[in-house]
């Protein structure tokens, strides 16, 4: 077909440069009735942007929901007077206003609903009068927008202000999970520490977020590399437990100088050649610094000791890895226990100043000889020794990035090199060495928790034990003796009250509190001597007694929707005793003000709430970030507190979910009847053809972190009850979906990426549902209630001819053109028409990303493979194309369409939305595309600043504006289908050119381009919606459309009527006739005026003047002025009256006739492409000729006086 009437070779681009003509110029007069339409009311909001985004229209009344105001506002719709308002503020949870509709039955409104915070129950539950309080579980958000990933471990607290105190945690994530953070511009993943600041009064979380804003290397530099870090990691690796020192710990001038957060790294033994490093957060700054000369090892906690100095500095380091084959002999070692002792510097940085730099390091080594648990076990036992130096000196010409040679890549030695060297010392080797902390009675006293292996010295220490150590120091602060008792033997305890002892904090009322981390199998749950969760237990350090004060709940699974690995997604597993751990503990009770030993901080860490992307229930919600890139694995932070000690969590932090959003029915009145509970995010609202039931688009659009569902739902209106539709059904069809064309994130699945946008009933009885971001509509049978199938839409080929685009707002050019682009159509709106018995949907073709999914042009070939990354080497040519601003450089594309051949590059460009609407049969075909129509007609009308602009174009003349060309160009968004007299037409509303698109698809598989409406001219600014009214139901008793403009806040009527006539200004004018055979005078000025359809009669009057009759016969006179005339298709009469006039023809405009061709007048037909010598010039005498161009075109020439003769002076060829 030829969808355009019209072409004029002569419009220019404003660089003077011809470009493809124009399809058609048609636009409207709004100073008076016009055949099409005519502005009949203007209702504004007040309320400017978001101020009137949905329309309804019932009994005279539009209804328009006003987002800026939080309302449904009621105007007149003949006056666009204001009535009244709904106020929607006061309905619980409401978080904004989607989508209105109207009829006899009352007034529907969309309401999007708040997420919501799950209170979480404690995953650590009280016991013996103790209680527990959730302050955070993994997966909550702080109010801040930080989000604290998961495995939360040690635990440090300081005094922040009089009213808050703040808490440092850890995060023992390996090195290579968990979502990435930046430091000093460098990217890192893995371990980490928080800190969350506490409000004294409310026990709530205030603020929180990363602990430290700087990372210095072994070898005392800032880290501004990741390559900096060693064995190749990524970030920190298993930060396990911590503890905070204050300055002068021990009196003045006694310990370290500063305050002190120190946390180390759990990672060595037959995971790591090189092992772990010790870390010191210095709280003043903020800077976080290695701290090498403490020594590499699997590093679980440290506590400081007090050497009776003030020159020296002390802290005894726990090595948990488990026994293996440190030293190559074939028998394992087991760790040793160390201490390190360094001398304070006061004049030098921060490591030296606190003695943490060049100290010495030594092992535990027993007087009896003792160096395996067999030997030395029992409650009560006790062993004098003394501390054996290890030499921990580095030596660079032993430096290796793995450990390889025994030393690390700053040369200091590995855990394996310091275990063969205390071997050698004769040091007692623990079972597994774990927490130690400090006895705040006595600074020379620390607790040591030995977690038990069975696997080691004959099973000779498997339950587990608690020792203390005393160390005693000379005057110049080194270590003279160490004397190791034994308060707890989990062996010899007939009833193992206490198991694996891991975590422990010996508290400010002389009890050391202790936390279970199973690390032998048979001792917790079902057949073991102790079958209980792992817990909290109280050891009185006088007389070993041990007393249990709190157990894990494993059914405590949060975040909502989380699965435990062990039961799985189809419960038929079983909890896993013991899986879970208390990890983690501080007596903070001091800090609140409460009684010693009565209020802790605790950790919990639920090690089977990982991988939640293997069930794919969870995908979409926060659950779905347990996962090792993200947050891990599931948690807590909680209070335990004494009997009788009542504490209240005023707000803690819990994970969100997504609401559900409701529909609410009003009375026509505005009274609420009542709410219904519909899918997250009900985007669009609309009653049925017969009005018996209401549908909902609930579009459950992806946020920040969660991605709720899509589905659709459908409400009796007799009942109120309400039915919603998922898309699981079509999970198991996900590669199908893919091969057939339907856009589906990778690794994601149908029932979370269909985002329902708009709904359209068809006169099959079924409804077509636009899935915008998949480029797809689903279909669903009313009767069956079934989803019938899914649609794949395709994309335009912006390479053919007719679906070229502008794609550039840098060539300060109007330059539509084909490109090797395919636009996805990605519609917003959706309707359906029945023509002749047959069913199609329109499609409004906007386009839409989720950010993410997007990266311009010059990012594609940017080398940032983050971006996605185009196939260059394979089409060069493109990727000078992409490279270039004014070609496609500045267009956005999909970064996750156009791998072909699935080698990670992209080899087809797709960019977002097609800038035309579609015509599809009900099985999904294309019937019609308007291809680049829509910039076409926008460069002719609104040349040149206002082409492609977002509707505030400069008013600087001659410049182009055109800011939207690189990014889905006008924008179609809004359609609506109705029908005015015999014809059928569809109105596509352009969101961001803010015009609106009239064509006349009677005949569907050839629609005809009708008129264009420039909204802007009046200020109305962005249409999102369009409802046609017919002519029977309309207030002026012609069928009329509703327009809301979102930008404007305005909403608009036109009436729309054919054959009136249409008389201009005194200024330039731009009348349509649009359908009809019309009667145009277009009076004084320039002015541009179009007949469109039927026989029209045109008049330009004064003026220099471009008319066009379109199809019809037509009768055109120019007036005076030098005109531009073009009859068209069909046998049209045209004058160009005085001035020199230029007439336009093609081929197929059929037989015309010139009446009194004047000498400076021209006959262009350059279009046709003919020479003059293929032209057949009859002289019919009397000053008349004949010009024969084309199969049955003809024009016959009638001569003004003054013109001789006809020759090839008076063509343009």
């Amino acid at each position: 077909m030829k969808p355009l009437d019209f072409d004029i070779p002569g419009f220019l681009s404003a660089s003077g440069q011809a470009k493809k003509p124009a399809k058609t110029s048609t636009v409207t007069d709004r100073e008076a009735s016009t055949l099409g339409n005519q502005l009949s009311t203007v209702a504004d909001s007040g309320s400017g942007e978001a101020g009137s985004e949905v329309v309804s229209v019932y009994d005279g009344k539009l209804y328009v929901t006003n987002g800026a105001e939080d309302r449904i506002d009621i105007f007149d719709a003949v006056s666009g007077a204001f009535i009244d308002s709904i106020d929607l503020t006061t309905m619980e949870g409401y978080a904004g206003v989607q989508s209105v509709d109207v009829s006899a039955d009352g007034i529907v409104v969309a309401i999007d609903v708040d997420n919501a915070e799950i209170a979480s129950e404690p995953m650590l539950v009280g016991q013996d009068g103790w209680t527990t309080q959730p302050i955070f579980t993994v997966g909550g958000t702080l109010d801040n927008g930080y989000q604290p990933i998961g495995i939360l471990d040690g635990i440090g607290a300081i005094e922040l202000d009089a009213n808050t105190v703040r808490v440092y945690v850890n995060h023992e994530l390996g090195n290579a999970e968990g979502t990435p953070y930046e430091i000093n511009g460098v990217e890192l993943t893995g371990a980490r520490i928080s800190y969350f600041d506490i409000d004294k009064a409310t026990m709530s979380i205030t603020d929180g977020g990363l602990a430290y804003n700087a990372i210095y290397n072994p070898d005392g530099t800032l880290l501004d590399d990741v390559g900096d870090l060693v064995e190749g990691r990524n970030g920190l690796d298993r930060l396990c437990s911590g503890a905070v020192f204050q300055a002068d710990e021990f009196g003045a001038g006694n310990g370290i100088v500063d305050t002190i957060y120190f946390a180390g790294e759990e990672t060595g033994g037959v995971f790591s050649n090189v092992s772990g490093n010790e870390w010191a957060l210095d709280i003043a700054t903020g800077e976080l610094w290695a701290v090498p000369a403490m020594g590499r090892g699997s590093w679980e906690n440290i506590t400081q000791i007090d050497t009776g100095t003030t020159t020296h500095v002390a802290f005894i380091l726990a090595d948990d890895t488990a026994p293996f084959d440190a030293d190559g002999d074939g028998a394992d070692e087991a760790a040793p226990l160390f201490l390190y002792v360094g001398e304070k510097d006061a004049s030098g940085d921060f490591l030296e100043r606190n003695g943490l730099k060049d100290g010495k390091l030594y092992v535990w080594v027993a007087d009896s000889g003792d160096t395996v648990p067999s030997e030395f076990n029992g409650n009560s036992e006790s062993r004098t020794g003394t501390w054996v130096e290890i030499d921990n000196t580095p030596d660079l010409s032993q430096a290796s990035e793995d450990g390889s040679t025994g030393y690390d890549e700053y040369g200091y030695p590995t855990q394996k090199t310091l275990w063969t060297r205390a071997e050698a010392a004769g040091a007692f080797g623990f079972s597994r060495p774990e927490d130690v902390s400090t006895n705040p009675a006595d600074g020379s006293e620390i607790v040591l928790a030995s977690t038990g292996v069975s696997s080691y010295d004959g099973g000779a220490d498997t339950v587990g034990t608690l020792y203390t150590v005393q160390t005693s120091f000379d005057a110049s602060g080194n270590p003279i003796s160490g004397t190791t008792t034994i308060i707890y033997d989990g062996d010899a305890d007939p009833s193992q009250t206490l198991r694996s002892p891991d975590n422990l904090d010996w508290a400010d009322d002389g009890k050391i509190y202790v936390q279970e981390d199973r690390a032998v199998d048979g001792i917790f749950g079902d057949g073991a001597v102790n079958p209980a969760g792992a817990g909290v237990v109280v050891v009185d350090p006088l007389t070993g007694d041990a007393t249990r004060i709190a157990e894990i709940d494993q059914t405590a699974v949060s975040p909502l929707g989380a699965v435990d690995e062990n039961v799985g997604a189809d419960g038929t597993g079983s909890i896993d005793i013991g899986d879970w751990e208390s990890s983690g503990i501080l007596d903070v009770s001091s800090l609140f003000g409460y009684p010693a030993g009565s209020l802790f901080l605790v950790d919990v860490q639920a090690h089977s709430l990982d991988d939640q992307d293997r069930f794919p229930s969870t995908e979409g919600t926060i659950a779905g970030l347990l996962t090792d890139g993200q947050l891990k694995e599931g948690g807590q932070l909680l209070f335990l507190a004494a009997p009788g000690v009542e504490i209240e969590v005023q707000n803690p932090i819990d994970p969100e979910y997504a609401q559900n959003g409701l529909v609410a029915r009003f009375d026509l009145d505005g009274n609420l009847i009542d709410t219904v509970e519909v899918g997250n995010l009900p985007d669009m609202v609309t009653y049925s053809n017969d009005g018996t039931m209401i549908f909902v688009a609930n579009e459950g659009e992806a946020q920040d972190v969660l991605d709720p569902k899509g589905s659709i739902s459908i409400i009796d209106v007799a009942t109120g009850d309400a039915e919603t539709f998922y898309f699981d059904e079509f999970d198991a069809q996900v590669d199908a979906l893919r091969d057939a064309g339907v856009r589906i994130f990778p690794d994601w699945l149908p029932s979370i990426d269909f985002e329902p946008e708009y709904i359209a009933e068809g006169a099959d009885g079924k409804l077509y549902v636009t899935l915008q971001e998949a480029n797809a509509v689903a279909v669903f049978d009313l009767d069956s209630k079934f989803w019938e199938r899914i649609i794949p839409l395709g994309t335009s080929e912006h390479s053919a001819e007719g679906f070229g685009i502008d794609p550039s707002d840098r060539d300060d050019a109007i330059a539509i053109q084909n490109v090797p682009v395919e636009g996805l159509r990605m519609p917003d709106a959706i309707a359906t028409v029945e023509i002749d018995g047959e069913v199609y949907f329109l499609t409004a073709n906007e386009g839409d990303s989720r950010d993410f999914d997007e990266a311009r042009g010059e990012d594609l070939v940017d080398g940032d493979l983050s971006n996605g990354e185009f196939d260059a080497a394979e089409f060069p040519e493109i990727a000078l194309m992409l490279e270039d601003e004014t070609l496609l450089g500045r267009l956005n594309f999909s970064n996750i369409d156009g791998d072909t051949d699935g080698d990670g590059l992209i080899e087809e460009l797709h960019s977002f939305g097609s800038r035309s609407f579609t015509i599809f049969d009900a099985d999904g075909n294309v019937v019609f595309d308007s291809g680049d129509d829509f910039e076409s007609v926008i460069a002719a009308n609104r040349v040149p600043n206002a082409f492609n602009n977002d509707g505030f174009p400069s008013d600087e003349p001659g410049v182009i504006d055109e800011n939207r060309s690189d990014n889905k160009g006008p924008e179609p968004e809004a359609i609506a289908v109705g029908k005015v007299g015999d014809a059928t037409f569809a109105f596509i509303g352009l969101e961001r050119d803010g015009g609106i698109m009239i064509y006349d698809i009677s005949d569907p598989s050839n629609p005809a381009f009708v008129d264009y409406i420039d909204s802007s001219v009046d200020g109305n600014i962005a249409p999102e919606v369009i409802r046609f009214i017919p002519a029977d139901e309309s207030p002026s008793g012609l069928a009329q459309i509703a327009v809301s403009y979102e930008i404007s806040g305005t909403t608009a009527v036109y009436d729309l009527e054919l054959g009136k006539a249409i008389i201009g200004t005194t200024k330039g004018d731009e009348l349509s006739g649009g359908l009809g055979d019309d009667d145009i005078d277009g009076g004084n000025g320039r002015d541009l005026i179009l007949g469109g359809a039927g026989d029209d009669e045109i008049d330009g009057g004064n003026g220099k003047d471009k008319l066009a009759g379109g199809t019809g016969n037509d009768v055109i006179h120019g007036g005076n002025g030098a005109d531009w005339i073009h009859g068209g298709q069909g046998d049209d009469e045209l004058d160009g009256g005085r001035g020199p006039d230029t007439f336009f023809f093609d081929l197929g405009d059929g037989q015309d006739t010139i009446v009194a061709l004047q000498r400076n007048d021209k006959i262009d037909l350059s279009s046709t492409g003919l020479s003059f010598g293929e032209l057949v010039i009859s002289d019919l005498g009397g000053g008349a000729f004949e010009v024969a161009y084309g199969a049955s075109d003809t024009i016959h020439v009638t001569l003004a006086m003054g013109n001789a003769t006809l020759d090839e002076a008076d063509f343009v060829l």
